[in-house]
């Protein structure tokens, strides 16, 4: 049950106030999709076997400010490659799976973690840029310059870079005329690191995971003791099982 002031002159805690919100999470879910050959259920079990999430492609939008086709693997990968989350609550992942047209199609397969782990192991929101205006281009150039004087510095921030509007201008290619689509509704979160191969955790960071109703015996008993619910569902109906995982994490979820 969501913490509520007895009435409008109390006093908020800041962690009842946070508790209380349904608009903010406690979560950090991954979602994966078909790719690379495999199916969005094959990348899941992968990611579990390996406890690691790795980095596959670029994200960042400052990729655009330069001419980023012509860069080599070891450059794109530094500067612009991230692993990806969502801050959306648990009980709104339904709304981020198979949208239509959507340039990256989600499954109903993923990981929801603790958003406090994460933040420890340096997972950080997006920095969302306006372009509607056109406007934004010497401002991330500027962000794009410290790739040559500070490039450890840039590799700590160009890849957290996102816009919505029209696109940058890239050095020396032709400019892309499409508009760009506000995805600011994905309260994204990303992990980029120069020291590792993507994102490394352990059980102890995971709340629960997602996976299709009729596949949550099988995903149980390859990797038990994790629990796995279906966010396509109403997830009142795994009440039991989430005030389990709440009572073990000591986070609650809202949900319960």
């Amino acid at each position: 049950m969501l913490s509520q002031r007895s009435s409008p002159n109390d006093k908020w805690k800041i962690d009842d106030m946070l508790s209380s919100r349904e608009d903010l999470s406690p979560f950090l879910v991954h979602l994966t999709r078909n790719y690379h050959g495999k199916t969005a259920r094959e990348n899941l079990a992968s990611v579990i076997q390996e406890k690691t999430i790795r980095f596959e492609e670029a994200v960042s939008a400052a990729r655009y400010s330069f001419e980023w086709k012509k860069m080599s693997n070891a450059v794109m990968r530094k500067f612009f490659t991230a692993v990806c989350f969502t801050e959306t609550p648990l009980t709104e992942i339904h709304s981020c799976i198979g949208i239509e047209k959507f340039e990256i199609i989600f499954q109903p397969y993923g990981l929801a973690f603790l958003k406090n782990k994460c933040v420890e192991k340096g997972v950080s929101p997006v920095l969302y840029f306006n372009d509607v205006r056109g406007d934004k281009d010497k401002v991330v150039r500027a962000l794009c310059s410290l790739a040559q004087l500070d490039p450890s510095s840039a590799a700590q921030i160009l890849p957290y870079v996102s816009i919505f509007g029209k696109y940058l201008r890239p050095t020396g290619a032709s400019h892309f005329n499409e508009q760009i689509m506000d995805y600011t509704w994905e309260r994204e979160w990303r992990y980029a690191s120069e020291e590792s191969e993507g994102f490394a955790f352990s059980d102890e960071d995971v709340f629960v995971g997602l996976c299709p109703h009729d596949e949550i015996d099988d995903f149980e008993k390859q990797f038990a003791p994790l629990q796995f619910v279906d966010p396509q569902r109403n997830l009142k109906r795994y009440a039991e099982k989430l005030t389990k995982e709440e009572k073990r994490t000591g986070v609650k979820s809202g949900i319960v």
